[in-house]
């Protein structure tokens, strides 16, 4: 049971840092970068976040969030299908996941992926989300960070989060989004 925890929290370090670039909902974005965990070391993590792939109605959409990751001794991999939900400057996201960590053990579980994105100006937004495996344990991530863009297709990341499971760290994530 440990071994599962250990991957679901690992899994979820990956789910902290789903793709997002400074623009609310982007149609895709890809994004690389590294973890700091505080207390488990050093990881990377790549990602893609297709969003709005069918509009079912005005402002509201289907996506795909895809994320895989490593920290120290733990590999994972998790695909989510979202509804997407526009507002004015941003909009939401929310859907099912399926996650796969491979440790010293594989562990496979299920749970939900929601977040926010907020366009504070044309080079800034603000992001959050919270990513949650319910089955076969609670495990989970909260991230709030901000990414600022560069140029029309590249931006850059910071975020803080937190992990939580069969323990509790805190860490931080930096790196590159490219959107197309």
């Amino acid at each position: 049971m440990k071994h599962w925890k250990t991957g679901l929290i690992a899994l979820t370090i990956a789910l902290a840092s789903s793709a997002h670039a400074a623009d609310a909902l982007d149609q895709t974005r890809v994004r690389f970068g590294i973890n700091f965990g505080i207390g488990s070391g050093i990881g990377f993590n790549a990602d893609a976040s297709l969003n709005n792939l069918a509009e079912i109605a005005p402002g509201v959409g289907l996506g795909a969030r895809l994320s895989a990751g490593y920290v120290p001794n733990v590999f994972s991999v998790s695909a989510a299908p979202v509804a997407t939900f526009r507002f004015e400057n941003g909009g939401v996201w929310l859907g099912p996941s399926i996650n796969l960590a491979i440790a010293r053990a594989t562990g496979f579980g299920v749970g939900v992926t929601t977040g926010v994105e907020y366009d504070i100006n044309a080079q800034l937004m603000a992001y959050g989300g919270l990513y949650l495996g319910v089955i076969p344990g609670v495990a989970g991530t909260l991230t709030a960070g901000l990414d600022i863009d560069f140029s029309s297709q590249f931006s850059g990341f910071f975020e803080a989060r937190t992990n939580f499971g069969a323990g509790t760290s805190f860490g931080f994530g930096a790196g590159v989004a490219i959107r197309f």
